[in-house]
C-alpha cells in the first residue's frame, strides 16, 4: 500500500511545484490593467456580464457576444465582477490562477502519456520528463497574451476542461466496469465545458483517436476494423456530435465576420495556413518579437516569400515525419495532434485582421512540450544504459534548465508589455511600424489620454491654418466625448475643406451623440457618398437612422460594415 502511495503522493507534489511557479513567474500580470484590446468592448461598454442573477445567465448561454459563443468563460469573468468590480486586479489573479492549474494539469497528463511512450523508464527519469513538458508549456512566453489579456479568459477556462477531459479519458483506460462508465461521463462532461469554454477545442475528438494510435498503441493498421478497434473508434462518436453541434454554432455566429474566397482564394489559404504551421513551432524556438497582433495582409500571394518558404518548410517536414514514422512515430503523432489544434484558426477559415495571433499556440504546442520531455527521457535513458558518452545527461539536463530560465526571464519582460495601453501598442509598432491596427489603437490611446490633444493644439498655435491638425484635434475631441468643442473645430475644417470625409464622419458622431440625429444624417451621407469605404461613417448613419426610427434604411450600412469592422456592425445589430 505504501508502495502505490508514493508515486501518487510524488505526482501530487510535483504538480503543485508546477503550479507554484507558475504562479511566480506570472505573478506580475497582477500589476496590469485592462488594455483597449477588446477588454473595454468587452467589459467596459458591455453591462451583460456583470452580476450572476438570471438575466446574466440567459444572456452568457443565448449571446455569441463578438461573434464568441462562451458562456462558461462568461461565468468566470461574472463570478469576477461579483467579487472585485471593474479592478483588474480580480480579473488577473483569476487568469493566473486558471493557468496555474492548467499547468499542474498538463504535469499529470504528461505523466500518463510518457509512461506509455517510455514504459521501460525509471520513476526518476518519468518525473523528470513530465516536470520538464508541464514547465515548459507553463513559463514559455507565448502563453503571456492568453494570461495577461483579460479578455483571452477564454483560453485558460477551455484548456483546463480540454486537459480535463484527457486525463478523465485516460483514467478510464485504465478501469473496468461502473469505474470506467463513471470516468467516461465525466470526460465527457468535462468536454462538454470546454466546448462552452472556446469552441477552439472542437478537434479534441480527433486528437484522442491520434493518441489511440501513439502511445496508447490501441489502434493500429491492422486491428481499426475488429471489434475491439470498432470499440475504440464508436467511443469517441459522442465527443464528435458535441463538436459538430458546436461547430456549426460557431460557423452561425462568425459568418459575418468570416472573410471570404473572393478576398482570399484557395491558394492564399494554403500559403496562410502552412504560414501558421511554420509560425508557432519557430515562435516556440525562438520566442523573440512577440506582438499582440501579427497583421493579416490586404492581399496574400502563394508565391511571397514568406508564404513560399513556410509551404515548402510544412511540406518537406510533413514528408520527413511520415517517412520516420517507424522509428520515432511520437513525431508524427505530435506533428498531427499540432495540425488539428490549430485547423480552426490556421485560415482555412479565416476571421479578424490577424494572420496568427500568440493565444492560438495554448493547447497547440502542448505536443512539443511533451516532445522535450519525451527527449530529456530519451538521454537519461540511454545514458543510464551506457549507449551515451558519460556525463552527456547531466549537460543536457543543465542546459534544458538554463533555457527554462532563459524562458521564464522573457515571460516575466513579455508580462510587462501587457501592462498597459502605451506599452503594449508601442511594443507593437517597434516590432512592426506598418501596423495599421496598431496605430490605430495607439491613437485611441493617446486620444483617451489627453497626449494626442496637446499635440495637435501645439501644432496649431504654430499654424492655425493647419487643416490636418485641426481635423485630428476635433476626432479626439469625439474620442473624449466632448462633442460641442469637436463640433466647432470640426465646421472650422469644413468651411475650409468641405469634403474632407473624415471631418464629415466626425462631425456626425459629434451630433448624433449629442442627441442631434436629424441634423448628422445628411453629413454623414456626405461622408458615406465621399468614402464608402469609411466604417465610421456607416457605423455613425445607421445609429442616427435608428433614432430617428428609420430601422428601414440601415440594411445597407450594416452590409459596409460586415464588410469593412464586423465588430461595428454588431453593435449596431444589437440596437435594431
Amino acid at each position: 500500500m505504501t508502495a502505490m502511495r508514493a508515486p501518487a503522493t510524488s505526482l501530487r507534489r510535483d504538480a503543485a511545484l508546477v503550479g507554484l511557479l507558475t504562479l511566480a513567474v506570472f505573478s506580475p500580470t497582477l500589476g496590469n490593467d485592462w488594455v483597449e484590446w477588446d477588454d473595454l468592448l468587452n467589459f467596459g461598454e458591455n453591462p451583460h456580464y456583470r452580476g450572476l442573477g438570471w438575466p446574466q445567465l440567459v444572456w452568457m448561454f443565448t449571446v455569441a457576444w463578438g461573434g464568441h459563443w462562451t458562456p462558461i468563460s462568461w461565468l468566470t469573468l461574472s463570478l469576477d465582477y461579483v467579487l472585485w468590480g471593474m479592478n483588474p486586479v480580480g480579473y488577473h489573479l483569476t487568469s493566473l490562477l486558471w493557468h496555474a492549474a492548467n499547468a499542474a494539469l498538463v504535469l499529470v497528463v504528461a505523466t500518463r502519456l510518457l509512461r506509455r511512450a517510455w514504459p521501460e523508464a525509471g520513476a526518476g527519469t518519468l518525473r523528470l520528463g513530465a516536470a520538464t513538458a508541464a514547465l515548459f508549456f507553463a513559463l514559455h512566453p507565448l502563453r503571456v497574451e492568453s494570461v495577461a489579456w483579460i479578455t483571452e479568459r477564454r483560453d485558460l477556462v477551455s484548456g483546463f476542461f480540454y486537459l480535463l477531459t484527457v486525463l478523465g479519458w485516460l483514467a478510464a483506460l485504465e478501469r473496468v466496469g461502473d469505474a470506467r462508465r463513471r470516468r467516461q461521463w465525466a470526460a465527457l462532461g468535462a468536454y462538454a465545458l470546454a466546448l462552452l469554454s472556446k469552441s477552439i477545442v472542437i478537434s479534441l475528438p480527433l486528437v484522442l483517436l491520434v493518441l489511440d494510435v501513439y502511445p496508447l498503441r490501441r489502434l493500429t493498421a491492422g486491428n481499426w476494423r475488429t471489434p475491439d478497434g470498432r470499440r475504440v473508434l464508436l467511443e469517441k462518436v459522442p465527443y464528435l456530435v458535441m463538436a459538430l453541434i458546436v461547430t456549426v454554432l460557431s460557423v452561425v455566429s462568425f459568418r459575418s465576420r468570416v472573410s471570404t474566397f473572393d478576398d482570399y482564394p484557395l491558394t492564399a489559404r494554403i500559403g496562410m495556413v502552412a504560414y501558421s504551421l511554420v509560425f508557432y513551432v519557430w515562435k516556440t524556438l525562438v520566442p523573440a518579437d512577440l506582438s499582440p497582433i501579427y497583421e493579416l495582409p490586404w492581399r496574400v500571394s502563394l508565391l511571397d516569400a514568406a508564404f513560399l518558404v513556410s509551404t515548402l518548410v510544412a511540406v518537406v517536414a510533413a514528408v520527413a515525419l511520415v517517412v520516420a514514422r517507424r522509428w520515432w512515430p511520437a513525431g508524427l503523432a505530435v506533428a498531427v495532434v499540432y495540425g488539428l489544434a490549430l485547423s480552426p484558426v490556421s485560415g482555412v477559415v479565416h476571421a479578424g485582421p490577424q494572420l496568427v495571433a500568440d493565444r492560438y499556440s495554448y493547447l497547440a504546442t502542448l505536443g512539443l512540450a511533451l516532445l522535450l520531455g519525451g527527449a530529456l527521457m530519451a538521454v537519461v535513458t540511454r545514458s543510464a544504459a551506457g549507449e551515451l558518452r558519460p556525463g552527456l545527461d547531466r549537460l543536457v539536463i543543465g542546459a534544458v534548465g538554463v533555457w527554462m530560465l532563459v524562458l521564464a526571464a522573457l515571460t516575466i519582460v513579455q508580462v510587462g508589455v501587457w501592462h498597459d495601453d502605451r506599452t503594449l501598442w508601442e511594443h507593437a509598432l517597434a516590432i512592426d511600424p506598418d501596423c495599421g491596427h496598431c496605430h490605430k489603437a495607439f491613437a485611441r490611446y493617446q486620444a483617451t489620454s489627453g497626449e494626442a490633444e496637446k499635440r495637435f493644439r501645439r501644432m496649431l498655435d504654430a499654424n492655425a491654418h493647419d487643416i490636418d491638425a485641426r481635423m485630428r484635434l476635433g476626432a479626439v475631441l469625439v474620442q473624449q466625448r466632448r462633442y460641442a468643442e469637436a463640433e466647432r473645430e470640426l465646421r472650422t475644417v469644413l468651411r475650409e475643406a468641405p469634403d474632407t470625409p473624415d471631418a464629415l464622419a466626425f462631425l456626425g458622431v459629434a451630433l448624433f451623440e449629442s442627441e442631434r440625429p436629424a441634423e448628422a444624417v445628411p453629413i454623414l451621407q456626405r461622408a458615406v457618398l465621399l468614402a464608402p469605404a469609411a466604417p465610421l461613417a456607416h457605423f455613425a448613419i445607421a445609429r442616427s437612422l435608428q433614432m430617428l426610427g428609420r430601422d428601414g434604411e440601415v440594411g445597407p450600412h450594416i452590409v459596409a460594415l460586415e464588410r469593412f469592422e464586423p465588430r461595428l456592425a454588431e453593435r449596431v445589430k444589437r440596437r435594431w
